[in-house]
């Protein structure tokens, strides 16, 4: 689902593209529901993020699993 929804912007890697204003997956500091709000109804704070709605709670909770082993496994 990440592949799908997300790595289009935010790279296969979750690096984002710094040149873009896309940032990395992992450097929010968002918790675990503010990922999910953010995928599923947008952030004022993040107006260029667009929103998924279509995406059901357990499949976002799904991406935001991935997102952090994304993080985990960050060698930088």
């Amino acid at each position: 689902m990440y592949n799908d929804y997300c790595s289009g912007c935010h790279r296969a890697t979750g690096t984002g593209n710094f040149f873009l204003g896309v940032p990395p997956v992992f450097s929010s500091g968002m918790k675990r529901r503010e990922l999910v709000q953010l995928i599923r109804v947008g952030n004022p704070d993040y107006d260029r993020m667009p929103v998924f709605p279509q995406i059901s709670f357990t499949q976002t909770h799904k991406i935001v699993d991935y997102l952090y082993e994304l993080e985990s496994s960050r060698t930088d």
